[in-house]
């Protein structure tokens, strides 16, 4: 995953909750770095030679090709609608506030 993309595709989806979405993220990403050099082991252990590594490879390719098939039918650019419901009631209440703000006579 590259770092940009993600943190960018997050703070797009929801940014009120962008911390929680990073952090589900990352332990995501977290628990595949502690599984993939098991996988390789239990793979090329046996087979060391340029079939384990083709096996790593495509399981590897077909890690990829799975997430991207959810995306393409499951997945959205859009801002999530449960996130836009908080996000317009803040930014109405920052209004309102920013607006009485306004009116306060200083002198």
């Amino acid at each position: 995953m590259s770092y940009p993309n993600v943190v960018t595709n997050v703070q797009d989806l929801a940014p009120l909750h962008a911390g929680k979405l990073m952090g589900l993220t990352y332990t995501s990403i977290s628990l595949s770095a502690i599984g993939a050099p098991s996988a390789v082991g239990a793979v090329t252990q046996h087979n060391g030679s340029i079939g384990g590594w083709r096996i790593m490879f495509l399981l590897s390719a077909a890690i990829y090709v799975v997430g991207v098939a959810i995306f393409v039918i499951f997945g959205s650019v859009d801002r999530q609608s449960w996130a836009k419901a908080i996000e317009d009631d803040h930014e109405t209440k920052m209004q309102s506030s920013d607006s009485k703000q306004s009116k306060i006579n200083y002198g």
